[in-house]
């Protein structure tokens, strides 16, 4: 009996503290014209009460990303949740200032890009199209 009751107080401290699964999340972001954005990251924040924190992905060279928590590729709390992108870093020199960013900058806010995921366990891939930037040459 004793025994039983020193395993059930080691599985309680084991498990104390643990948060709810989280789901692997991936996707790709990609321009309207089907080129892949490469680099730069895509940030989520909870979009109602009840989640805590949120997650980014670097975007690889193909746009392709799996979003992170706490630790690299650790997944996501399954939850309603906004989404924003941060452009690719610009090329040094002195022209890095005049680079325009490649994507309409409304992506680059929660307030204005429009973008959600609704992330569950069935729900874990999300391809996002982005507008050209209006301004760029």
């Amino acid at each position: 009996m004793r025994g039983k009751l020193v395993f059930a107080a080691i599985l309680m401290a084991a498990t104390a503290g643990c948060g709810p699964s989280k789901v692997d999340v991936t996707g790709k972001v990609s321009l309207k014209n089907g080129t892949p954005l490469p680099g730069g990251m895509l940030v989520i924040s909870p979009s109602a009460g009840g989640l805590q924190g949120g997650a980014r992905a670097y975007l690889n060279m193909d746009g392709t990303f799996k979003l992170s928590t706490d630790t690299d590729g650790d997944g996501v709390v399954p939850g309603l949740y906004k989404v924003l992108v941060v452009p690719p870093p610009k090329k040094g020199g002195e022209e890095a200032a005049a680079q325009p960013i490649p994507f309409d900058k409304k992506y680059c806010d929660y307030a204005t890009s429009g973008l959600e995921m609704d992330i569950s366990p069935s729900r874990k891939q999300f391809d996002f199209i982005l507008d050209a930037n209006p301004v760029r040459k």
